[in-house]
């Protein structure tokens, strides 16, 4: 049986997680957008002073997830006084389908239930058909359709998808 760890990550990661975007977020996206949006998009969220920003928030929390020491993926929430606000959850591609996003997932279910929350929200962007189907799955529904603005003037068309627990 494989065994997952998690590591929730300080400063001293930001290489580490940096390393693990190019490696994840920017394949996961290369279909969505243009090689020009697919850069600045990941520039402005995947720089060492925006990763410093959200590491150094109590309420963030921002996790490296490992396989027996390699990392395999990453997730980051947030508590608000309603919800947890689940923003990032990523697995390596080859590691897909392995059970990996599943177990992340159970984490941060079992986490917020330990601070008493009663339902999770996301954004997920609309043409990724693949992380909607899997969030489906875990008994999400959409709330709604939303544009947000992003990095280097870039506008995130996503939907808004909660979970109560």
């Amino acid at each position: 049986m494989v065994t997952h760890v998690k590591i929730e990550a300080n400063t001293s990661h930001i290489p580490q997680i940096i390393a693990l975007a190019k490696e994840i977020w920017l394949p996961t996206f290369a279909a969505f957008f243009s090689e020009k949006e697919i850069n600045n998009l990941f520039t402005g969220m995947y720089n060492r002073q925006k990763l410093t920003y959200m590491l150094q928030n109590k309420n963030y929390q921002f996790c490296i997830v490992e396989n027996l020491s390699p990392a395999v993926g990453y997730f980051a929430t947030s508590i608000y006084p309603d919800f947890l606000k689940l923003y990032k959850i990523y697995v390596l591609p080859e590691m897909q389908g392995q059970g990996i996003g599943k177990w992340i997932f159970n984490d941060i279910v079992s986490y917020a239930q330990t601070k008493a929350i009663s339902s999770i929200q996301l954004n997920v962007n609309r043409r990724n058909i693949p992380a909607i189907d899997f969030y489906k799955r875990q008994g999400f529904v959409i709330l709604k359709s939303e544009d947000i603005p992003g990095p280097n003037g870039f506008v995130y068309d996503d939907y808004v998808m909660t979970l109560k627990l």
